[in-house]
């Protein structure tokens, strides 16, 4: 059966312990810590209002797979990650029959493999791509710039 269970899960993360790590809880510090340890980032969501962790990822020069949902193609750009398209730009706020909710999950996975095996076979985009995340964030969301931003136009309406 294709169905998900605790139990299955517990089995490949058993078979597979030599490469997937699994902490039940982990401090924020040790989150980022493994988050710059990683080489691509994932956030396939169906649902996903912002993302914050991808900002997080992206500030560890972490590129990103992300869904085409919400606020993602603008944080996530082609640039500096890969989108998996979906047919619900808008996320699945609501009612989407399962057979649907598994036809999406399947091409989702069709994506992704296409996605990280051009990956593998192109390491230098992953390279690319990772510096980008990096500039992305000094760019768009920089502490400083957006205090001086900030502070203009303060000053603008004084």
């Amino acid at each position: 059966s294709d169905e998900i269970t605790v139990e299955k899960v517990k089995a490949i993360l058993e078979q597979e312990k030599s490469w997937i790590t699994w902490h039940r809880t982990l401090p924020n510090e040790n989150v980022l810590q493994e988050v710059a340890r990683a080489h691509v980032g994932f956030l396939p969501s169906f649902a996903e209002t912002y993302g914050y962790s991808m900002l997080e990822m992206q500030a560890a020069a972490t590129p990103l797979i992300t869904s085409n949902i919400r606020a993602m193609p603008e944080v996530n750009t082609n640039d500096v990650g890969w989108r998996v398209s979906l047919p619900y730009p808008d996320g699945l706020g609501d009612h989407v029959p399962d057979q649907e909710i598994r036809d999406i999950s399947d091409s989702m996975r069709q994506q992704i493999v296409q996605i990280v095996t051009s990956i593998l076979e192109n390491p230098a985009e992953l390279a690319k791509r990772s510096q980008g995340a990096r500039n992305r964030i000094a760019t768009y969301h920089s502490p400083v710039r957006h205090a001086q931003r900030l502070q203009q136009i303060y000053e603008a309406a004084v």
